[in-house]
C-alpha cells in the first residue's frame, strides 16, 4: 500500500512488508530508502523508526504534488541483497 496504479491524495498510508524467502532471514539494519533526484536524498535515518515487525508502515503522509521516486535497499543476513523502485505520483 498504496495502491501505485493510481495517483495518491494526501495525506495517505505507506504500507510496505517484508517477506523472506523460506530459508532466508532478513537483516532489517540494511535497510535503505533514497528519494532519486538530480542528487540522491538518504531517507533512512527518517524512515526506520517507522520500521516494525517486519513492516514499514508511515501513517497521514505528506508530499508535495507531482511524481516522487523511491529505492529501497534490503539484504538478508547471508548477505544477499534486493532493491525495489517505486514511484508514487501524487495529486492535490
Amino acid at each position: 500500500s498504496p495502491n501505485l496504479e493510481e495517483p495518491l491524495r494526501i495525506p495517505f498510508l505507506v504500507d510496505i512488508g517484508f517477506e523472506a524467502s523460506s530459508d532466508k532471514t532478513i537483516n532489517f539494519d540494511t535497510l535503505s530508502v533514497k528519494y532519486l533526484k538530480l542528487i540522491s536524498i538518504d531517507l533512512t535515518g527518517r524512515i526506520k523508526p517507522y520500521l516494525n515487525n517486519n513492516k514499514l508502515m508511515v501513517k497521514d503522509v505528506k508530499v508535495p504534488q507531482g511524481k516522487h521516486r523511491l529505492q529501497l535497499f534490503i539484504a538478508y543476513t547471508s548477505g544477499e541483497k534486493t532493491m525495489m523502485e517505486i514511484v508514487l505520483v501524487v495529486e492535490k
